[in-house]
Order: structure tokens, then C-alpha cells, then sequence
């Protein structure tokens, strides 16, 4: 499985747990459309792969 895959995957996954039934539960979203779901979206999994890339660093450092 391609990496591209398994990020999509994960996304999807992510996108079950997290629905935008549930984004808009939360105050400071609730006058958000889908639009703005999917940027948060996007801003999350730049996030967690900023902290996958520091975490793959540190470990090939202490190495």
C-alpha cells in the first residue's frame, strides 16, 4: 500500500470519528459549513505530520 493511501485512509478514518455532525457541536464552529470542516480538516493533517516528521527526526538523531 502506497503511502498516499494509507494518509487517505487514516483521513477517512479520522473523518468517521471526528463527522462534521460532531465539528459543529462545538461553539466556536457551529456557524461553519462543510467548506471550513474540510480546511480545519487540512490544517489538522498538516499538524500531525509536522509531528510525525519531528518525531522520525529525533529518533534517527539519538540514534
Amino acid at each position: 500500500m502506497e503511502q498516499t493511501d494509507k494518509m487517505q485512509k487514516a483521513k477517512e478514518s479520522f473523518m468517521k470519528c471526528f463527522s462534521f455532525e460532531k465539528f459543529k457541536k462545538i461553539a466556536k464552529y457551529r456557524n461553519c459549513n462543510m467548506t471550513d470542516y474540510h480546511k480545519y480538516l487540512e490544517k489538522i493533517e498538516g499538524l500531525a505530520i509536522l509531528l510525525l516528521e519531528s518525531y522520525i527526526f529525533e529518533q534517527s538523531t539519538t540514534i
